[in-house]
């Protein structure tokens, strides 16, 4: 499966983490930015990677930012994307089963390791909900 993954320069540090965790469970991670932590205006790489689900380049992104907000209302702006933000493996689960394509993160709340756990969370709620959705 095909996810974008794109972040501000305050998700930076959390990005490479979730690309090796993509790539190790079987995804191509196409990445949309950024590269350092120089700073970045964030809709500049949100919104491409928003595109590109909406498009059907991309089965899903996850997006990254200092609180994940404002990611999140760029995402949303794209027809057809409903981005949410997940704060914990509960919360990612009960949003993305069947409400979401784009998943946002924060950087600035609780630990790499936490974050990390919510992503495999969020991703098997995606695989089911995309699998009920072409089944019905």
């Amino acid at each position: 499966m095909r996810v974008a993954l794109a972040t501000d320069h305050a998700g930076f540090p959390l990005k490479q983490p979730i690309a090796d965790w993509l790539t190790a469970a079987g995804h191509e991670v196409v990445d949309f930015g950024v590269n350092d932590s120089t700073p970045v205006d964030y809709p500049d790489v949100i919104a491409p990677a928003a595109r590109a689900v909406a498009g059907g380049d991309c089965a899903m992104a996850i997006v990254l930012g200092g609180s994940g907000t404002g990611e999140a209302i760029v995402a949303n702006k794209v027809r057809g994307i409903r981005c949410v933000e997940a704060a914990d493996p509960v919360t990612a689960r009960l949003a993305q089963l069947c409400n979401g394509e784009l998943m946002t993160l924060t950087t600035r709340r609780g630990s790499a390791t936490f974050r990390l756990r919510v992503t495999p969370t969020w991703k098997s709620a995606a695989a089911k909900c995309a699998s009920a959705r072409t089944a019905g």
